[in-house]
């Protein structure tokens, strides 16, 4: 018997669900999927039939694409722990040093560093922004010692990013 809910097990051609006239055929190619406004591209594997054309998808289908996006979307956007170490390396912070310049508790850097925890989207540009952009660095300890700052931070949509001082 064919366990519905684990893709490999499913048939390589059905009778097509939509029409009922012809065999739709597994089919597998790469293409885009969107979850929450973003896109990433996948190995897609879906049915399509030889007679209506229609492409559809098994439920354990979807399940796999939506898994797919969801890493693919998660390994382009955000930082992983070695990431993380080597950002916080390249200017030579320690994870206290680190977590004192972003304001963040104790033992966050290590969480993030250990995979414990996946800093959010705001966070991933802080981190990516201090080791490249001294600026970010002077304005994120001028804020933490003063509790303002004489500069702007602009961050821009396009890279590499940069940072103008104010006056």
């Amino acid at each position: 018997m064919i366990d519905r809910t684990d893709a490999s097990q499913l048939p390589a051609q059905e009778s097509c669900v939509i029409c009922g006239r012809g065999q739709a055929q597994r089919t597998q190619k790469r293409q885009f999927h969107f979850y929450r406004d973003r896109r990433a591209m996948i190995d897609d594997d879906f049915y399509q039939c030889d007679v209506c054309g229609e492409a559809y998808y098994a439920p354990s289908q979807i399940a796999r694409a939506e898994r797919l996006t969801k890493a693919a979307i998660a390994k382009r956007d955000r930082l992983n722990p070695d990431e993380i170490r080597a950002l916080r390396g390249e200017p030579g912070l320690t994870q206290f040093e680190l977590e004192d310049l972003l304001g963040v508790g104790r033992n966050t850097v290590v969480r993030w560093e250990s995979g414990q925890v996946r800093p959010n989207m705001a966070v991933n540009t802080l981190l990516r922004l201090v080791p490249s952009e001294p600026a970010a660095r002077r304005w994120l300890d001028e804020w933490h010692r003063h509790g303002r700052c004489q500069c702007s931070l602009t961050i821009t949509r396009r890279w590499p990013r940069r940072v103008f001082p104010s006056g």
